[in-house]
């Protein structure tokens, strides 16, 4: 007879609206990890743990609810509670707190008790746990067979549409000891830091030629480079990574890509948003500039450059800010101006979602019941979200929120 004191384990990114696979990246291994040492697994039970990324996995979650499991989510994209309209309840922040007093007190005792955990049914207040197992570095290994350390989670700087910023405590493995020779001695290494650059620790770390988010300073030094360059360039424009807190000029750009090529990175990724509120084809034509500088110092390597559309997230200084309406028509109007007159065969464009799609995108996002959900940093964040509409110059453009 099934029990109904243990719980199976699905990871919401191997689930698609046609298809179930039993397959678990590291979050949900992490998880079921610890409900094995609890004693608290079952592969067959009805009631299942389930790692979402992000909220539009809501569509997954009522999915399985309709084939009888009932549904207790966690991960990133239960940072945003409030789509999971579906689910028996929804964890914010780390699991293994949740973990232990399901194993002392079940499950409804255990719903009632912690101040993280959100109830659909029953709304009400609630924080994200902020501890992080830091002592699991080095126990997993990725898809691509990279073994995993945890350098540190949430972020130092202040970009304004990040959610990971305005959610998360900044926070480094706290045993930097216990890791520096297991990372310097693994050849094939995977280090999970949103900037690696900014780790107290980094200097006693052979990185060289380790993928990974890094400030370019950091990649100068670096003796090796990494065959594929990640660089998170957020705005298409000067002024729009002004307004957003993420300072980077046109020409340190181009440069700084053109310097990646020459070091040894064979890819050079650019990851863009577009359609931030107040966006024209002033900031579009900037874009041009940077890919008409390249045409003419090109370097042997690739640049992809790959475009996501701007969906405000609940506990950002965007938060109820309204995507450009227009985003699509400037991108399209690119995107032909670039394969007719500048096509460089090195020079790749991934496109972001449609209308339809960021639409439902944003409102899985924006569900009214994230306001019970007591973000991080709300002075600052005020401050941030005044100096966007204050660089960019326009009146805030708030979105109607879904009832």
């Amino acid at each position: 007879m099934q029990s109904n004191k243990k719980y199976s384990v699905i990871d919401a990114s191997y689930v698609t609206i046609a298809k179930y696979q039993k397959k678990l990246g590291i979050a949900a291994n992490v998880v079921k990890d610890c409900l094995i040492e609890n004693d608290l697994y079952d592969e067959n039970s009805s009631t299942v743990m389930i790692s979402c990324v992000h909220p539009s996995q809501a569509r997954i979650i009522d999915r399985l609810r309709k084939k009888g499991y009932r549904c207790i989510i966690g991960g990133g994209g239960a940072l945003s509670p409030g789509a999971f309209e579906h689910a028996y309840c929804i964890v914010l922040g780390d699991c293994f707190r949740f973990i232990k007093s399901l194993k002392l007190h079940g499950l409804e005792k255990t719903i009632q008790m912690e101040n993280n955990i959100f109830d659909p049914q029953n709304p009400k207040k609630v924080f994200i746990d902020q501890s992080f197992p830091y002592y699991l570095s080095g126990k997993y290994k990725n898809e691509s067979k990279e073994q995993v350390f945890f350098l540190s989670r949430g972020c130092k700087g202040a970009c304004a549409f990040c959610h990971t910023r305005w959610s998360i405590e900044y926070s480094e493995n706290p045993n930097p000891a216990n890791i520096i020779e297991k990372i310097n001695q693994c050849k094939c290494k995977s280090l999970m830091s949103n900037d690696i650059g900014s780790v107290s620790f980094v200097d006693e770390l052979r990185i060289d030629g380790t993928a990974g988010s890094y400030r370019m300073i950091q990649l100068i030094k670096m003796k090796k480079i990494p065959r594929v360059v990640r660089i998170g360039v957020e705005g298409i424009s000067e002024r729009i990574r002004k307004a957003v807190s993420k300072s980077l000029s046109n020409q340190s750009l181009v440069d700084n890509t053109l310097t990646l090529w020459e070091r040894g990175a064979s890819v050079v990724r650019w990851f863009m948003i577009c359609g931030f509120p107040g966006e024209n084809a002033g900031d579009w034509n900037e874009l041009k500039d940077c890919i008409r500088a390249l045409n003419i110092f090109k370097r042997k390597g690739v640049l992809q450059i790959s475009f996501t559309a701007f969906a405000a997230e609940p506990s950002t200084p965007m938060s109820g800010m309204t995507y450009a309406a227009d985003y699509y028509d400037f991108f399209s109007d690119f995107k032909n101006w670039y394969f007719e007159i500048a096509r460089n065969p090195s020079i790749g464009i991934m496109q972001p979602q449609g209308p339809e799609a960021l639409k439902i995108k944003t409102e899985y996002q924006m569900h009214p019941n994230n306001m019970y959900v007591q973000y991080i940093d709300r002075e600052l964040c005020k401050k941030i979200r005044d100096k966007y509409f204050k660089t960019m110059d326009i009146i805030a453009t708030l979105m109607p929120i879904k009832q």
